[in-house]
C-alpha cells in the first residue's frame, strides 16, 4: 500500500523549470466579443476555461465584486487601500482582463493618468485582443494629447477620459504558468491513482487486469518481444501463492504534458520471492488513459 505521499513542491519546481526552457506551452485566453456603453460594466470573458474549484471560482468572484464596491466609493482618503486590493486582485490573477481593466479604470478615476495608462499597455501586451482595454487606453491617450495641448494653449478645457467598468469573468482567467501548473498538478493525481491500482492488480495476482496498464506492444530489456515479456509477466503472477506489494517514497517529474515519471521504493514479498527495489516507470496519456510505457529497475536493495 502507499506509505508516503509524493512531494509535490519539488515537482512544480521541476516543472517550472521545464516552462522556463519551453518545453510546454499554453495558449492565453481571449475576450469574448461585445458592444459597449460609456459608464456600465461590459463583460470580459475568457474563451480559455481551465478547471477550476467552485471555492476558487467563489473566491474570485467575491473577491472581484468586493473590490468593485470600494472603487466607487467616492471617498478618495480610502484611494491607498483601494489601489492595495486590485493589486492584491491582480496578482492573485494576472491574466484576467476584468481585473487588469478595472485596476486601470480607478486609477483613472483618481487622477492617476499615467499609472492607469501603463497598466492597460501592459494588459494588452499580455493579449492584444482586448476591445474594452483597448477603449479605455484610447480615452487615456485622447486626454493626455488634451493636456498636452492644454500646456500651449491655456484656456483650453481638458474633457475627463470616459471610462468603461468590465464585469467579472464567469471563469477567471489563469496565467499560462498557473494553468499549466493546475494541468500537472491534475495529471500528477490521475498518474498516482494509477500506480496504486497497477499495485492492487499485481498483489491480487490478475494478469489481465495489471496487463491492461502497460501501453499495447510494451517492450522490457529482459525479454526479447511483447509476447514473451506477456508469458513472463503471467507466469511469475500466477506461481505464487500470495503477493503482497508495498510502495512509499514517491517522487514524480513532468516530462510532458502527456508523459509522467514516477520514482518509488517497492517491496515485493511472496511465498517464493522477497526483494525491494529502487524503481522508475513512465506513464503516458493515451487515448484519454494513462499507460505505462517504461518500467525499470534502478537499484537493488542489499540485505
Amino acid at each position: 500500500m502507499f506509505e508516503q505521499k509524493p512531494s509535490k513542491s519539488l515537482t512544480c519546481q521541476r516543472f517550472l523549470n521545464l516552462l522556463i526552457m519551453g518545453l510546454i506551452m499554453f495558449s492565453t485566453a481571449s475576450f469574448a466579443e461585445g458592444k459597449l456603453n460609456n459608464n456600465v460594466e461590459q463583460p470580459l470573458e475568457s474563451s480559455a476555461k481551465p478547471n477550476i474549484s467552485p471555492a476558487h471560482k467563489s473566491h474570485y468572484l467575491t473577491s472581484f465584486q468586493q473590490v468593485m464596491d470600494l472603487s466607487q466609493n467616492p471617498d478618495l482618503k480610502t484611494s491607498e487601500d483601494v489601489l492595495a486590493q486590485w493589486a492584491k486582485l491582480q496578482a492573485e490573477f494576472p491574466a484576467d482582463k476584468a481585473v487588469a481593466n478595472n485596476y486601470a479604470v480607478y486609477l483613472m478615476r483618481i487622477g492617476r493618468i499615467e499609472a492607469a495608462r501603463a497598466k492597460l499597455e501592459q494588459a494588452l501586451r499580455y493579449d492584444a485582443d482586448g476591445e474594452v482595454l483597448m477603449q479605455n487606453l484610447n480615452a487615456v491617450y485622447a486626454y493626455q494629447a488634451q493636456k498636452s495641448y492644454q500646456d500651449l494653449f491655456k484656456k483650453t478645457a481638458v474633457t475627463t477620459p470616459k471610462t468603461v467598468w468590465a464585469s467579472a469573468n464567469k471563469t477567471p482567467a489563469y496565467s499560462n504558468v498557473q494553468a499549466q501548473l493546475d494541468l500537472v498538478e491534475n495529471n500528477m493525481d490521475k498518474v498516482l491513482a494509477s500506480v496504486e491500482n497497477w499495485r492492487l492488480a499485481w498483489s491480487s495476482q490478475s494478469a489481465s487486469a495489471y496487463l491492461a496498464f502497460y501501453e499495447p506492444g510494451f517492450l522490457s530489456v529482459h525479454y526479447p518481444s511483447h509476447e514473451a515479456w506477456v508469458k513472463g509477466r503471467e507466469s511469475s503472477l500466477q506461481r505464487p501463492k500470495f503477493i503482497k506489494i508495498t510502495l512509499k517514497d514517491f517522487v514524480l517529474t513532468p516530462l510532458a504534458n502527456d508523459l509522467i515519471q514516477v520514482k518509488f521504493k517497492q517491496h515485493y514479498r511472496s511465498n517464493r520471492f522477497n526483494d525491494e527495489v529502487l524503481k522508475s516507470m513512465v506513464w503516458q496519456q493515451q487515448e484519454g488513459n494513462w499507460k505505462i510505457v517504461n518500467e525499470r529497475v534502478i537499484k537493488r536493495a542489499v540485505h
